[in-house]
Parts: C-alpha cells; structure tokens; sequence
C-alpha cells in the first residue's frame, strides 16, 4: 500500500506587509502559519532567502534540485535578527501581499501572487517574475503617494 502525505492548504502562504519601498528597495515583515513571530526583512535579497529557508525548514514543498553555493552554507542566512531595531507596527502598511508557492522546480519558484489591498491575483513562472509583479505593484503605490511637483512651465 502507498502512503499519500497531504499537505495542509495554505500551508505554503507566506504574508509579506511592505512598509517601505524607496528606490525599488522593499522593507517590512514576513509572516507565515509556521512561524510564530513575523521576520523583519530590508531588501528584496533578504525576503526571498528568509521565504527559502522557511520552506526548506518545512520541506514544502519540497525541492527539485540541490542548492548551489560558493562553499558550504554560504546562500544560507539566518533569520533576521528580531533583536535589531522593530519596524513601527503603528506604521500604515504601504502594501500586503500572500505569496503561495506550489513548486519549487528547475531552480526556481511557480505560484500565485495574490494582493490584498487590492484585491488582485496572479501566477508568476519564476522568482524574478514574481519580483517583477511585486516591482510593478508597489510602483504604483508608490507613485499614488508621491506629491505632484510643479514644474516651472507650469
């Protein structure tokens, strides 16, 4: 007989609150049912490695390759440091993402990229797509934000 393990749904949901996106630089906090506090993250580097260890913890889902790296455990990078400066929790969101990886093959990721302040949703092929969705997401948010500067001609 073949044993079957089922993978609780949302279980592979991660919650990223962006406060801060300057630059095309992303700050905020991470957060998923596995975890019992949320990671602090400051740039786009560190959300995704803190996502990838999560996952590799859980082992889900799980791997199709083996990581590469320069030496041993040199991708690996811990946690970020809760003990370091807090972001402001009274800080307003500028954004919040669910982020639902359902594969991690040919070395990268495939999933879903749902936005909640906006109530939209789309899949992404690859870690640098979904990077590209959340760019093009808090962009726009960002433009919204930024007061209008009157030009001489004006």
């Amino acid at each position: 007989m073949i044993s079957t393990k089922f993978t609780p749904y949302g279980k592979n949901i991660m919650t990223v609150r962006v406060v801060s996106y300057e630059k095309s630089c992303i700050k905020g906090t991470l957060s998923c049912s596995q975890m019992k506090d949320d990671i602090e993250f400051t740039g786009a580097i560190s959300l995704l490695l803190n996502i990838e260890q999560i996952m590799d913890m859980h082992n889900s889902p799980q791997r199709g390759e083996e990581p590469r790296s320069f030496g041993a455990d040199s991708c690996r990078m811990p946690f970020t440091d809760n003990s370091r400066q807090r972001l402001d929790e009274r800080k307003q969101a500028l954004a919040t993402f669910q982020i639902n990886v359902m594969f991690r093959q040919n070395a990268t990721w495939q999933g879903r990229l749902f936005w909640a302040d906006e109530n939209m949703e789309a899949s992404f092929r690859s870690v640098l797509e979904l990077i590209r969705l959340l760019d093009s997401a808090l962009g726009e948010k960002a433009t919204e934000q930024r007061p209008m500067v009157k030009t001489e001609d004006e």
